[in-house]
């Protein structure tokens, strides 16, 4: 205990930045959703400066990971440069990401998926969060937590497989007579990668359906 209490002002941190202008935007129209710039940093120099491109959805304070066209941005702790003046002009291209990624939630929320292909999105996305022996199925990863969320487009889908891996709550069975559920995914370095793989998999799903 520690050891911990001792490292926790060096713990990764994830900030979210958002400007005033984006607050009536394309995407607030559409689902409530919010662009942001994601700063992924830790203090004690482990990890470098990283910026993703974030989506903040609203009705549930989902905290997304959009991938943008050159990926995440990652800056090296160096005292030889101006690291302030690129992480800003780091800032600056993924916000000029975000029509693109307005066009996409545009895209997905227009395509309306049968039951079997929200199943098959949801299979695909299963591993990477769990195992076989977690009892989890992939009905459970679709299982709505508002009504609002019923609606059979990708995005919508997309939102409620991504909040039931990264909130957890999914019930199990039982254990010492009590109901097991999932944990929420707390691990920052964990939150991005499950983020930044699921948007990556409900874009290539969305490619085939296209087609």
């Amino acid at each position: 205990m520690k050891k911990r209490i001792e490292t926790l002002p060096f713990v990764k941190h994830h900030i979210r930045l958002r400007r005033e202008a984006d607050l009536e935007t394309k995407l607030s129209r559409l689902g409530q959703v919010i662009p942001e710039v994601a700063l992924t940093n830790s203090h004690n120099g482990t990890s470098g400066f990283i910026l993703d491109a974030a989506l903040h959805r609203l009705v549930c304070r989902n905290g997304l990971i959009a991938a943008c066209s050159q990926g995440s941005l990652r800056f090296r702790h160096t005292g030889k440069d101006d690291l302030t003046g690129r992480i800003l002009e780091g800032a600056y291209e993924i916000v000029s990401e975000f029509p693109r990624i307005a066009d996409k939630v545009e895209e997905w929320s227009g395509i309306e998926l049968n039951r079997g292909q929200q199943l098959a999105l949801a299979r695909a996305a299963l591993p990477l969060r769990f195992d076989e022996s977690s009892g989890v199925t992939p009905e459970q990863l679709l299982q709505p937590r508002r009504y609002g969320d019923t609606r059979p487009d990708l995005f919508t889908t997309f939102n409620v497989i991504q909040e039931s891996i990264i909130k957890g709550g999914i019930y199990t069975g039982r254990k010492n007579g009590r109901r097991q559920a999932t944990r929420k995914v707390t691990s920052v370095d964990r939150d991005l990668k499950l983020n930044r793989a699921l948007w990556t998999l409900t874009d290539e799903l969305s490619k085939l359906v296209a087609n």
